[in-house]
């Protein structure tokens, strides 16, 4: 006789009993009752019906608030920088243009061979006083003309870079003390010092040499 158990009841407090019956008449014959016990039962989890008004909970919302500003955020500074870095090339486009275009043939080239006419043409300390004096007067009379004419131009500078206006005023503004000073000595002076044109001549290169580096330095600086 072949014999199965059979669940008959499943009772809360985590038992199991079991009755024997005959599976090939199946008649009900019960030859034995036996109470199993078995392993507690696992709680099933407790699922939580979610509020549907959820929004209004001041914490989601807060941090929904939060997440939405985040992004946005996010995307206005991309806006930002890309208009940002279209404005930095447009301005460097243009910077290059004028000074191309514009300081350099009208306001640099200038200044350089005026520099170097000076330094050409400086009077020589040679001659005797009355000599010294026509030459030296003659050359400062036409110097003077061409410093004013010269010294309106810097002014477009200032156009492309201001601070580089400056510098080139700085330096040119020296150039002019550097030669009155040699010229009224020249002229004045019945003695004059046998090195006053060497190192008036050194003073004006020097100057001269400065207003070129720093025009090439602004020049490598517009990107």
């Amino acid at each position: 006789m072949e014999k199965i158990l059979i669940p008959k009841q499943c009772n809360p407090s985590n038992k199991i009993n079991f009755s024997i019956q005959d599976a090939s008449c199946g008649s009900a014959i019960l030859e034995s009752k036996e109470e199993i016990s078995v392993l507690s039962f696992r709680q099933p989890l407790e699922i939580k019906k979610v509020d549907e008004n959820w929004f209004s909970d001041p914490a989601i919302l807060i941090s929904l608030l939060a997440l939405i500003f985040s992004i946005l955020a996010s995307v206005a500074s991309i806006i930002y920088n890309n208009k940002a870095i279209s404005k930095a090339r447009k301005q460097s486009i243009d910077d290059h243009f004028w000074f191309r275009e514009v300081i350099y043939p009208e306001v640099i080239k200038p200044i350089n061979e005026f520099c170097y006419k000076i330094l050409a043409n400086l009077p020589s300390d040679e001659h005797k006083k009355p000599t010294r004096k026509k030459h030296t007067d003659i050359f400062f009379q036409k110097y003077r003309e061409e410093h004013l004419d010269l010294s309106l131009n810097i002014s477009r500078i200032s156009l492309v870079n201001k601070e580089l206006c400056k510098e080139i005023q700085l330096e040119f503004s020296k150039i002019e003390d550097i030669v009155t000073i040699f010229c009224y000595e020249n002229s004045h002076a019945d003695l004059v010092n046998p090195d006053l044109r060497t190192e008036t001549i050194n003073q004006i290169f020097g100057s001269q040499c400065s207003i070129l580096n720093s025009a090439k330095a602004s020049q490598e600086n517009m990107k």
